[in-house]
């Protein structure tokens, strides 16, 4: 009952198939596809203050596949509580367009949701930190602050910030350097979201007399279609 200011998500790593999702007898969505991950919103349809039975029916009486014999949820279910101003799932993605030996750009894509009936002025700092090698963030290397973003009721906004980070070690097969963007959302001035998300700096080229190029250096890829056991 203490949440009823918060929203509610289900988020589902893969379920085989034709998968639908009620929660206390009503349907509120599906995916009939088995090797997809996907997100339903409890919110609208939690009885507060009281239980909730959630439920989930998988048939592939009319799909089979050689890849997965198997039916049911196999993979990882996740109960995701957010306020009402949030970074939504995958609501962050990094790029790096531009890397040299004196500094490298990191380009920070960030979605807000608003699930507010009303709209809200939000704003939202990026720290990026180097991770040492227990994926431990250590010193801070570049920040930036967007401030003043209005967001209508019940929609995603979204806007993009570049930052600069100086000497940057890049990420290769021998060296996995990495780097964490931190992304600090506010409501005026209440906190209300940090998203973290892992990257690294390394160019990626595919040529025609070279082959695979990997921060300018050629690099055999080598690999199998790896399935589920049991199968074919």
């Amino acid at each position: 009952k203490s949440d009823r200011d918060k929203m509610f998500f289900l988020d589902f790593d893969g379920v085989m198939a034709n998968s639908e999702i009620f929660i206390n007898g009503k349907k509120i969505g599906e995916r009939p596809y088995g090797y997809i991950s996907f997100r339903v919103d409890l919110t609208p349809y939690i009885r507060w203050g009281t239980e909730n039975v959630i439920a989930v029916r998988v048939n592939t009486e009319k799909l089979g596949s050689r890849w997965y014999p198997g039916a049911g949820i196999y993979r990882h279910v996740r109960l995701v509580k957010t306020n009402k101003l949030h970074i939504p799932e995958w609501g962050v993605f990094v790029s790096t367009p531009e890397i040299n030996n004196q500094y490298a750009t990191a380009s920070v894509m960030v979605q807000l949701a608003n699930g507010n009936d009303k709209a809200v002025k939000s704003s939202y700092a990026i720290e990026i930190f180097k991770l040492d090698k227990a994926n431990h963030p250590q010193e801070r290397v570049a920040m930036a602050i967007k401030k003043n973003i209005s967001v209508a009721a019940n929609t995603i906004d979204s806007s993009r910030v570049s930052l600069t980070v100086k000497n940057p070690q890049l990420w290769d097969l021998e060296h996995t350097n990495q780097y964490i963007a931190k992304v600090t959302v506010y409501n005026g001035r209440s906190l209300v979201d940090i998203y973290d998300v892992p990257f690294g700096f390394r160019t990626l080229q595919f040529t025609h007399d070279n082959g695979f190029l990997l921060n300018g250096k050629k690099v055999q890829l080598k690999g199998v279609c790896m399935h589920h056991d049991l199968g074919a």
